[in-house]
């Protein structure tokens, strides 16, 4: 691990408590137009602040090298893992790395397309509230047929309103856009037993519930800027799936839609056929066609995932649901 940028030389320690640090971890994508919007509306904060990057392990010399040259500025640091640590334990090392009391995180694949995000995030702070959502967005469309399924997925599924996500706060709870204070993610830390992709946001998500931590949902939105490829998202979500299999198997419970499927087919007996649906699926619908193919046949396929991790395997006790109200 390497640094380049030392704001925290040029503030006084007195002033840390009132500092926000952005923290952003990054994984082979450029984040200058992501920092430089940041940048312009930092001048008009009344708090110091502070943005570091952390490479975890990025292979992209291009990327890499655009991202170093940012640490130029004064609010910014550059941090690199050689290694690649993991979507949890990344986040967590920012941690470490901030000296704010309030954190913002922000995915590297985020834009930011309002001219008062940062404001309006320093107003919610001074509400007291402990965690504050400010949701995504993602492009209206069209767009290109290689990448539809991950931008079919985050419209319907992934971008909710704010009616929405203030019913069900912890359910709708995203990790790419998000406050907390310092003390509570230093308390409750993302689960760096979870390694691979996905889950890891409903996972703190369901450890704040637990411990009666109110999550704020405002409107305050980024745009989910990097759509995967078809074959990259699909097999991402197998990954998931199966993480959520082994989860299941622990005794926990997130009650995602794909879990409380999975459970009550479980209960009623009929989880045979799934083996021959993700064969079906394996064989005839390629990656590519999911795009174009309704949400369910993508659904279809991941309940047979989570059935491939399961079938054999008796389902522990319920542990630390994510409630449904």
């Amino acid at each position: 691990m390497f640094r380049i940028g030392c704001l925290h030389d040029r503030v006084e320690k007195s002033n840390f408590r009132d500092m926000l640090s952005i923290l952003i971890p990054i994984f082979n994508t450029a984040v200058d137009a992501l920092v430089t919007d940041l940048i312009n509306q930092a001048k008009d904060l009344r708090d110091p602040l502070e943005i570091i990057l952390l490479d975890d392990g990025s292979s992209d010399l291009e990327s890499l090298n655009r991202n170093r040259m940012l640490a130029r500025q004064p609010q910014v640091v550059f941090e690199r893992s050689v290694v690649n640590l993991g979507r949890a334990q990344a986040r967590n090392t920012l941690v470490g790395l901030a000296k704010g009391q309030h954190l913002l995180f922000l995915d590297d694949d985020s834009l930011i397309i309002r001219k008062d995000f940062l404001s309006k995030y320093q107003k919610a702070i001074s509400q007291s509230s402990d965690v504050i959502c400010g949701g995504r967005q993602y492009t209206e469309g069209p767009v290109e047929e290689d990448k539809r399924l991950h931008w079919r997925y985050g419209t319907v599924r992934e971008s909710r309103s704010l009616s929405e996500r203030a019913r069900h706060p912890y359910r709708f709870f995203h990790s790419n856009n998000f406050i907390v204070r310092r003390s509570i993610i230093e308390d409750h830390p993302f689960d760096i037993d979870h390694l691979g992709y996905g889950y890891e946001d409903l996972m703190l998500a369901r450890e704040l519930q637990d411990q009666n931590i109110r999550i704020v949902h405002i409107e305050n939105p980024v745009l989910h800027n990097e759509l995967e490829s078809n074959a990259s998202f699909h097999s991402k979500h197998q990954e998931a799936a199966v993480n959520l299999g082994k989860f299941i198997a622990r005794g926990g419970r997130l009650e995602t839609p794909l879990e409380r499927s999975y459970l009550t087919f479980r209960s009623l007996g009929w989880l045979a056929p799934f083996g021959m649906i993700g064969l079906f699926n394996s064989m005839v619908i390629s990656k590519w066609k999911l795009g174009r193919l309704p949400l369910r046949f993508f659904d279809l396929q991941r309940l047979s995932w989570l059935h491939e991790v399961l079938k054999d395997q008796s389902v522990a006790p319920t542990r630390n649901a994510i409630k449904k109200s």
